[in-house]
């Protein structure tokens, strides 16, 4: 049985871009052992930037590295099993391919260039980060870079559903913390609660006022 989750941006400057632009992430779907994201290329823009080109998605960021071409991208943050294996397809994709483009380059004199540090272009269109733990909850990033450099020119992802799939998915159990830290959670991970139970056992210390 699959439920339909309604978008959410993982820091509260992107849930503010969110209400003022468009997105290119049309739904995000929970099923029983995965979390498939729908993309669909909105408000693209391609624009010359001293010669060079700048390429912009609706609701993404530019990576910023020095000497690194500016590619738009967005990270996610997902919710995965304690003992699961975690495997990233990229399914339906469809591409469009511009040759001879030269990108623009980001560009801080006060940062010294690295032609081989930060984020620059991924082997595939997503991917995903290292795990890591907050609190009582196993996390993964992952990022969508939906432009890639080839060797000839650049190439557009203009579709795809990003399957993340989780090997023996089963709930967490008996995990308590505040109703307060399940907005946080809510707030930047997307599929919050699909395989953890929530249970608010906070206790507020009583006090005595004389």
């Amino acid at each position: 049985m699959k439920s339909t989750v309604t978008f959410l941006l993982l820091t509260t400057l992107q849930l503010a871009a969110l209400a003022a632009t468009e997105t290119s992430i049309t739904s995000i779907t929970q099923e029983q052992d995965a979390v498939v994201i729908h993309y669909q290329l909105t408000g693209f823009s391609l624009e010359d930037q001293d010669g060079k080109a700048r390429i912009e998605i609706a609701g993404m960021e530019l990576s910023s590295y020095a000497g690194q071409p500016q590619l738009p991208f967005t990270t996610f943050w997902l919710e995965i099993p304690v003992d699961a294996e975690v495997t990233l397809e990229l399914q339906e994709q469809q591409t469009s391919f511009y040759p001879a483009l030269d990108l623009a380059m980001y560009q801080d004199d006060e940062v010294k260039v690295d032609a081989a540090a930060g984020r620059t272009n991924l082997d595939s269109f997503a991917a995903l980060g290292n795990e890591g733990w907050m609190r009582d909850l196993r996390l993964v990033p992952l990022t969508l870079q939906p432009v890639r450099i080839e060797e000839e020119g650049v190439r557009v992802l203009q579709s795809a559903a990003v399957r993340v799939s989780f090997s023996s998915a089963t709930k967490y159990s008996n995990i308590s913390y505040s109703s307060e830290m399940d907005e946080l959670y809510r707030s930047f991970i997307v599929n919050h609660r699909q395989f953890s139970d929530h249970r608010d056992e906070t206790e507020f210390p009583r006090m005595l006022v004389v």
